[in-house]
């Protein structure tokens, strides 16, 4: 297991999350879940779960027009998460 200083340094390394990062306009991100155990191991993910302190909906539209994908709600309120397609790329907002 790798130690929690390196695991950050790698994390805040990754062209992928900062380019994603970059994305919500000042907005704190944080990567959770599989995607966040994944990167933890050392395995290629191209699956992406976040939780953003910006409304989820104009953070899913603002990374898909980044990344030149495609955004869209998944689920019914209260329980709506937000979905970003893009190429191989998806990317699932809280």
């Amino acid at each position: 297991m790798t130690d929690q200083h390196d695991l950050a340094r790698r994390l805040a390394a990754s062209p992928l999350l900062r380019r994603v990062a970059g994305a919500f306009d000042g907005a704190d991100v944080f990567l959770t879940g599989g995607s966040l155990r994944d990167r933890a191991l050392g395995v290629a993910t191209h699956d992406l779960d976040l939780v953003v302190s910006a409304h989820a909906r104009r953070c899913a539209a603002a990374l898909a027009d980044e990344l030149g994908g495609t955004a869209f709600t998944l689920g019914r309120p209260p329980d709506v998460t937000h979905r970003v397609a893009a190429g191989r790329l998806q990317v699932d907002l809280w």
